[in-house]
């Protein structure tokens, strides 16, 4: 039998003019009625409308209790999962060393770029705190060009500041970002610093 159908069964009744009973079955709901022969049947002409109508209204329950039945066995429908945002590659700066010179302190910085896109343009916000902790100079440092699955080395001198005054660098924005010749957002995000010297680089 499928699920959910009513199925009736004519059973011959002893003692009764009708009985109902209603089960379930491995989730089918089963009505069995009993149908009195004309032999056992009362000859008071007023209980025959009572027959008919038990009947009836066992009809009727047999029916909705069918119908409960199966929304009950639906499950609700579970949406489809959202499919997750594809975030940038990460982009990692390392303040790999500090060099003095005559007049001035070079920094080289390890750039490796871990994604397929090419920028045209980072230039950073950089913040210079010596040892201190007092801001000794601001200034603006681009990192671009740079391309896509690539590592490359970068430096910069600081004219007329000593190595051993520089306590830290802060990346305090991004001034400008590009790629592909658009404007990028979340570059800042897209940053892994770290160093391999006593001065940190931190955003």
């Amino acid at each position: 039998m499928e699920p959910g159908r009513t199925v009736a069964r004519g059973v011959r009744c002893t003692a009764k003019w009708f009985q109902a009973m209603f089960c379930s079955v491995f989730g089918e709901v089963v009505l069995e009625f009993v149908v009195c022969p004309a032999s056992h049947a009362k000859t008071n002409k007023n209980t025959r409308p009572w027959r008919s109508a038990g009947f009836t209204i066992m009809a009727m329950m047999a029916a909705g209790l069918t119908v409960g039945g199966a929304h009950a066995q639906q499950a609700p429908a579970t949406p489809a999962p959202a499919a997750p945002a594809v975030q940038p590659a990460n982009i990692s700066v390392e303040l790999n060393k500090l060099e003095t010179q005559q007049s001035s302190c070079r920094a080289y910085l390890v750039v490796d770029n871990q994604g397929d896109k090419s920028y045209d343009a980072l230039k950073l916000d950089l913040v210079l705190f010596q040892t201190d902790g007092i801001i000794g100079r601001r200034f603006a440092l681009d990192l671009a060009p740079i391309k896509g699955k690539k590592r490359s080395v970068k430096l910069f001198d600081l004219d007329g500041v000593k190595c051993e005054a520089i306590g830290s660098f802060l990346i305090n924005d991004i001034l400008d970002c590009k790629a592909g010749g658009a404007d990028e957002s979340g570059c800042l995000d897209r940053l892994a610093l770290s160093t391999r010297s006593n001065v940190q680089l931190t955003k």
